[in-house]
């Protein structure tokens, strides 16, 4: 089966530089301090999405292939949002009572508060966009959400300069967005309970498939970001929002293309599965890790070679300490990328989602212990190597009890030829001469044009990917 991921260049495009923005433009307009509990209300806000509202979105991405050959979509929305609604009006309550009751004298109340009710009003629309992805509908999809994230920061910006809000001007943006785009979609939630029954038994079984997945994600979730919470707990706020602004810059690019190779192949994948079962899917599996090493091994390389140059977008309050972390942030997001949008998929794929979520716990426990051992001592750059470790033992145990499954083929030749590649690519880019000047960013122009045309010309030569055939192909019409 053919897959062309280049149609999902203009959403991840759109998303890289919206990210980037976000980080350029906040890190400028907020102290590190306030940084920091931004930082803090993102992940809170992570939290409660995968607690009460990923295994919905979970379902629908991976049910949706069943319930469209069945011809059965009516009962399929209808279940899901039936389930939906009620549970986001009491998380909103459970949440509101919280707040109140725990948070009244804290900064992060109002923050928390804001995010929190976007966070549960922006699920009814998050299944929407997961159906359209699940249905290969990527135009609709591409356009849904990179509107989003741009009338997101947009707003955001505006309300900063607008109001008085301050730090809480994202949140507050943010839900002003998420209540337009619903009301745009008020007639589908009509059409969805006029037409759609409720299947109970359905709801069981997605309850069944969705709940351990959603508790491994929180599990995940925590993997990836709680050092935050160590950090602040241990050192400051300041802290947090330094190390929050080397995770951002020095990860995303990584993310960027995992995700994009993910949400282009992951969907095709379940539909392979759904009709083919092992055979094809093992084939196509391996086909995906080999794409996703040979563009990630080299970006991430790539950060590492460039993080000083990079830096340069930070605002001064906290670029100096997150320069410190990016190259470690790199290797971790790289390993991340692999655990969570492959590793995790497959599991998921195969509906063995309680096992992995039992899997999970042991990299959360180490990443704890390190954290606690390594912060005190080591600063933000101990929480960066902790995360490192934590994600290094998750790949090794995931892999392990994967294999009895015979879904997985490593690609071991690939992946070697990727390494040797961006090895040759990083050391040709270290090797330039631009001692004379100052990181920033001529110099970082200067390295990813240099190590982009290195690794190109490798990837024709080594014919990574069957890429020399492509090429010729692309020539001969």
């Amino acid at each position: 089966m053919k897959i062309d991921i280049l149609k999902y260049i203009p959403v991840n495009g759109i998303s890289a530089v919206v990210s980037v923005l976000t980080i350029v433009i906040f890190t400028r307009l907020f102290s590190a301090e306030d940084f920091g509990l931004y930082a803090l209300t993102i992940i809170s806000a992570g939290f409660f999405h995968m607690a009460a509202f990923s295994w919905l979105e979970a379902a629908t991405a991976r049910f949706h292939a069943r319930a469209d050959n069945e011809n059965n979509l009516d009962d399929f929305y209808r279940t899901l949002y039936g389930a939906a609604i009620p549970i986001v009006i009491i998380a909103i309550l459970i949440t509101g009572l919280c707040l109140s009751l725990f948070f009244q004298s804290s900064r992060l109340a109002p923050l928390l508060a804001l995010a929190f009710l976007n966070t549960a009003l922006l699920c009814l629309y998050q299944i929407r966009l997961e159906a359209y992805q699940a249905s290969q509908r990527i135009k609709a999809y591409s356009l849904n959400k990179s509107l989003i994230s741009v009338m997101t920061l947009l707003a955001s910006v505006g309300l900063f300069f607008a109001t008085n809000l301050g730090v809480l001007s994202p949140f507050a943006g943010a839900l002003v967005v998420t209540l337009i785009f619903l009301g745009f979609q008020a007639s589908f939630f009509i059409c969805v309970f006029k037409r759609g029954k409720f299947q109970m038994a359905w709801l069981k079984h997605y309850l069944a498939y969705g709940v351990p997945l959603a508790i491994s994600l929180l599990l995940s979730y925590l993997l990836e970001v709680g050092d935050l919470y160590y950090i602040d707990y241990f050192l400051d706020k300041a802290a947090v929002g330094s190390y929050n602004a080397g995770y951002s810059l020095a990860s995303r690019p990584i993310d960027l293309i995992v995700t994009w190779c993910a949400m282009a192949i992951m969907p095709i994948a379940v539909i392979t599965y759904e009709k083919a079962k092992s055979e094809d899917t093992q084939l196509f599996l391996k086909n995906f890790l080999s794409t996703l090493m040979a563009l990630s091994l080299p970006a991430t390389l790539g950060v590492c070679l460039v993080s000083r140059d990079l830096s340069f977008v930070l605002g001064e309050n906290v670029r100096v300490e997150a320069e410190t972390v990016m190259p470690i942030i790199a290797i971790s997001a790289l390993l991340a990328g692999l655990f969570v949008y492959y590793f995790q998929q497959v599991y998921a794929l195969i509906e063995r989602t309680k096992l992995f979520a039992a899997l999970i716990l042991c990299p959360v426990i180490i990443n704890l212990v390190a954290n606690f051992i390594l912060i005190p001592k080591h600063g933000i750059t101990g929480a960066a190597l902790g995360t490192l470790i934590a994600y290094g033992s998750a790949l090794i145990v995931s892999y392990w009890f994967l294999r009895p499954f015979k879904i997985m083929s490593m690609p071991w030749q690939d992946i070697g030829m990727c390494f040797i590649a961006s090895l040759i690519m990083g050391i040709v880019v270290w090797c330039l001469p631009l001692g004379k000047l100052d990181p920033g960013a001529l110099t970082l122009i200067i390295k990813a044009i240099t190590g982009g045309a290195v690794y190109v010309t490798l990837a024709f030569l080594f014919n990574i990917l069957n890429f020399r055939a492509y090429i010729k192909d692309r020539v001969n019409n």
